[in-house]
């Protein structure tokens, strides 16, 4: 640190404090802080002793084609936290709690007979730290400095744990100025699973900066600034690496006589380069809402996008006009007008689209008497739409899934390239290989993209796919949507009914994105006390496909609210595709069982099944893990096992045991 760094530190130490800042380095009787060159208390030290049994065994044919990974770990470690100060703690900050200690184990890899290897670990590590020191606390300028780094289990889902270590570091500033707050970010993460099937490294440096500009008691203008380099190494697969960058500028504000008007406006910028790929995205955004009485607003809202995808460019103009009424306390109607225009072009290949319609839509919801409710929606909309496109290949960029249990997730255009496609986490920086993260299955002319239980996909997540397709169009077309709904809660929910109907039917167009559609969903749920109970039923019918779904649900609570907790949930689903000769049923289960026995000894039991049975995917999971923990003075004693297996078409199987002891004592 040079001359000019000591003589910042120095004169921002010396100047006068508020009388805020004054308060708060005075001790707890009221008397001032004395500097001193180091102050340190030590809190909480510990001794503790770690024991770690896991092994693995993965089976080809189910006895044929056999490969064990065991390993034995002890590590007995010491442990604390220190706190404290450098000369006062408005200076200097800190606080660091270490555990530092000595791993002694076995490794055994035994790949079939005459291949059986042991690789000896010992050696002298760190094994946890959360440390941070904080400059200058009481300043507006105030910076902390931050280390931590852990060893532990991480689950996907309920089917799949893994050992990760990870370790991060990095500061957080702020300049707390009256007008103009700025903030600070930089973190580097790394992210290292030790899982013998799966092992790969996950790095990502990001930096994030923003300022806020608030103006009045409601107005406010955001800049942000986020730049991360990340870099996923699988030792199975391949490195996949990149950059993004992402500006946004946001800026609020409220005009007119009691803030009628709301003026809200968005710029966005992100650039997202990786090895295979670069993507660059622009986005403009207008939102002006106006309230002309106390049940009468009107709302505009523009938005332009433009997309660049290595030689690929899109483009999109969308423009929303709509009118919202409270007609009465339960009803309310909205009625607008939307357009948008699409142009997007690649080398030869070229498309334009416009469309445009009017729609209104109806919500109303109803108190019956003190214990019901009720509520109904109903939407309507029609749209002429223009297209014609030239082209070998429709590139589809960035478009969005959501992966839910028995839900079939399509894509939107038709007869996709199955090796073009390309699934990323929901920010671009994780990629997900098919056939351990997600399987695709083709539905005729469609293609649907499912999660695989056990990856890296968790239930429910957004995905962001690429892919390309057959494509070539000229035509006009003319679609009227509909949706209805209706749901009815009885007695404080003990019966509910639920009901959706969603129907498209298009004229003029000949290819096949357009397609005649109708959904139906009906669903009933019973709960009452320490039961509960459902059933669904979906149907989809579509020109080139078809599918219905039946699914049940049961669900048991004992001992809600008391020293032992039993919850027991079972689901099941049938879907079949009638058209396609195909069908798919899941049933899982999963148990949950929490016992406080003493203020000091408690337990905690949870297992699950998943099986799955279809034409393309046959595949038995099941998990279970056991937690006890026991405290008696200042000794604290937890053991836990993990047992997972899986099975996939009856001809591979996975075992996993994981037993994991921890004792510690604190003085």
């Amino acid at each position: 640190m040079n001359a000019k760094c000591y003589s910042f530190l120095l004169l921002a130490a010396l100047i006068p404090e508020s009388a805020l800042a004054q308060r708060n380095r005075r001790s707890v009787d009221g008397a001032a802080i004395p500097p001193k060159l180091l102050r340190i208390n030590l809190q909480n030290p510990y001794l503790q002793v770690e024991y770690e049994n896991e092994r693995q065994t993965f089976e080809l044919d189910l006895e044929t084609d056999r490969r064990l990974d065991a390993q034995e770990l002890w590590t007995p470690s010491v442990g604390g936290t220190l706190a404290g100060s450098l000369y006062h703690p408005n200076l200097a900050d800190y606080r660091v709690t270490a555990e530092a200690g000595i791993s002694d184990g076995e490794r055994t890899i035994d790949d079939g007979p005459g291949d059986t290897r042991k690789v000896d670990d010992q050696d002298f590590k760190l094994v946890r730290f959360n440390g941070s020191i904080t400059l200058l606390k009481e300043k507006p300028y105030a910076t902390t400095w931050f280390y931590q780094r852990d060893r532990d289990q991480r689950e996907y889902d309920r089917f799949r744990s893994f050992t990760v270590e990870t370790e991060r570091y990095g500061m957080r500033a702020s300049i707390a100025t009256p007008y103009l707050p700025i903030s600070l970010r930089y973190t580097h993460f790394n992210d290292d699973t030790l899982d013998p099937e799966r092992p790969d490294t996950r790095t990502e440096d990001t930096l994030h900066i923003q300022i806020v500009q608030d103006r009045g008691a409601r107005d406010q203008s955001r800049l942000q600034h986020t730049t991360q380099i990340f870099d996923q190494v699988d030792d199975r697969f391949i490195e996949y690496s990149g950059a993004a960058h992402t500006v946004q500028i946001t800026d609020r504000q409220y005009h007119g006589i009691d803030d009628r008007f709301q003026l809200y406006t968005q710029a966005r910028y992100h650039d997202l380069d990786t090895d295979l790929s670069r993507n660059i995205d622009i986005t403009a955004r207008e939102h002006l809402r106006i309230q002309h009485q106390d049940n009468l607003f009107s709302e505009l809202q523009y938005t332009y996008e433009n997309r660049r995808a290595d030689a690929d460019r899109v483009s999109r103009h969308s423009l929303d006009l709509s009118l919202e009424h409270q007609l009465f306390e339960s009803l309310r109607s909205t009625a607008g007008f939307e357009g948008v225009y699409d142009d997007a072009h690649g080398g030869r290949d070229r498309f334009d689209g416009i469309r445009y319609g009017p729609y209104i839509r109806e919500f109303y919801t109803k108190q019956i008497g003190s214990s019901s409710r009720l509520q109904l929606r109903s939407e309507a909309q029609w749209h002429e739409e223009d297209r014609s496109s030239v082209s070998n290949d429709l590139t589809a960029r960035n478009e969005t899934l959501t992966l839910q249990f028995a839900r079939p997730s399509l894509l939107r255009a038709p007869q996709v390239r199955v090796d073009s496609i390309e699934l990323r986490d929901e920010q671009g920086s994780t990629l997900y290989f098919e056939g351990l993260d997600y399987r695709i299955v083709p539905r005729g002319e469609f293609v649907e993209v499912q999660r695989i239980a056990g990856g890296r996909i968790a239930e429910g997540s957004q995905v962001r796919v690429d892919y390309a397709a057959q494509d070539e169009i000229d035509e006009n077309v003319a679609t009227m949507d509909t949706f209805n709904s209706f749901r009815l809660e009885l007695f404080d929910r003990l019966i509910t009914f639920e009901a959706r109907l969603r129907r498209s039917d298009s004229s003029g167009g000949q290819s096949l994105t357009f397609q005649d559609f109708s959904e139906r969903f009906y669903a009933a749920r019973w709960e009452w006390k320490w039961f509960n109970a459902g059933v669904a039923f979906e149907d989809y019918r579509a020109d080139f496909l078809r599918y219905d779904d039946v699914r049940f649900s049961e669900g048991i609570i004992i001992g809600e609210q008391s020293w032992c907790t039993l919850r027991l949930q079972f689901d099941q689903s049938q879907a079949r595709y009638p058209e396609l000769n195909d069908q798919r049923d899941i049933d899982s289960g999963h148990l949950s069982l929490s016992a406080r026995f003493t203020p000091t000894l408690t337990l905690q039991i949870t297992g699950s099944i998943y099986d799955e049975d279809g034409r393309l995917s046959d595949r038995e999971l099941s998990a279970t893990r056991t937690d006890l923990r026991y405290r008696v003075g200042k000794l604290d004693t937890s053991i836990t096992y993990h047992y997972e297996e899986e099975t996939t078409q009856n001809t591979e199987r996975r075992r996993r045991h994981y037993f994991y002891v921890k004792s510690t004592r604190t003085f």
